[in-house]
């Protein structure tokens, strides 16, 4: 059921494998501007570049998955829990862009475990902040391993407890 309020468009898969670009893209402009999208829990497949224009709120599980070189960009913003991953970018790449909206490195698919390696997660979390949402790098509570350095760009700002391991 959806959230009161809030429609979504009925024809799609959500299954990882058919491109939804199309629904996703009609139902944008179905919708007009300034309308809330809900995205179903589910994998989206995106095999070409889209923008949508509205806000899209993601129930949890629902993940945005583009095809390799693809960018998706939530011109309106997202709405999500902060702690749930719904940008899978792991085809090579391939982007997500939330100029608005609450993200962290758990958007991008980062563990927190300690074990998992959290660098791609924390730079796009970095690159997002820097260019689309011009804010500081606020990450979440974790224990985050990053095999490789971070590129934070001129303009960057951490807010938080940033500690090397021993």
């Amino acid at each position: 059921d959806l959230p009161l309020g809030l429609t979504s468009p009925k024809s799609l898969a959500g299954n990882g494998t058919i491109d939804d670009r199309g629904a996703i893209a009609a139902w944008d402009t179905l919708l007009g501007s300034g309308k809330d999208f809900w995205l179903p829990a589910g994998t989206y497949r995106i095999a070409s570049n889209l923008t949508i224009a509205n806000r899209v709120r993601f129930a949890r599980g629902a993940v945005v998955k583009p095809d390799a070189g693809v960018t998706v960009t939530f011109s309106g913003g997202v709405d999500a829990d902060p702690v749930t991953k719904i940008f899978d970018v792991s085809n090579s790449g391939a982007y997500c862009w939330a100029p608005s909206g609450t993200v962290s490195q758990y958007s991008w698919g980062a563990t927190g475990d300690g074990v998992a390696d959290d660098h791609y997660a924390f730079q796009m979390l970095a690159d997002n902040q820097l260019y689309f949402q011009h804010a500081p790098i606020r990450p979440l509570p974790g224990t985050h391993l990053w095999a490789s350095g971070i590129i934070l760009n001129y303009g960057s700002a951490g807010v938080g407890d940033y500690r090397s391991a021993p």
